[in-house]
């Protein structure tokens, strides 16, 4: 291949920097949720977040996942949701492809959606 235009070189450059600090600006609010997930409740609320793993522990994830937590019965109702909106899709689609009706005109040009 010949070599890329100046302006080709330049837009590279940029893009590479603007998704060097968008990466950054997710990656860091996403760290600082993992460690704070992990730092030990009095230590979060005097000094704060910890990389330190002498201040980690796996308190906040035993009271989130343990006996008598509700977090299950949000997790049951999801599933409920999906389970039952796929099966009413899945037989509404059904039943209109065995009658061979179609929601959309197949003649219709692109513009004609309008």
């Amino acid at each position: 291949m010949g070599h890329a235009s100046l302006g080709s070189r330049v837009f590279d450059v940029a893009n590479y920097v603007f998704l060097a600090l968008l990466g950054i600006a997710t990656l860091g609010p996403l760290l600082y949720l993992v460690f704070g997930s992990l730092t030990q409740a009095e230590y979060y609320r005097t000094v704060g977040v910890s990389i330190n793993p002498a201040y980690w522990t796996l308190d906040s994830y035993v009271l989130l996942l343990g006996s008598g937590s509700r977090i299950y019965v949000g997790l049951k109702n999801s599933l409920f949701l999906a389970v039952v909106g796929t099966t009413l899709s899945l037989a509404t689609a059904s039943g209109r492809l065995a009658r061979g009706t179609q929601p959309v005109d197949p003649g219709a040009g692109p513009g004609d959606c309008l």
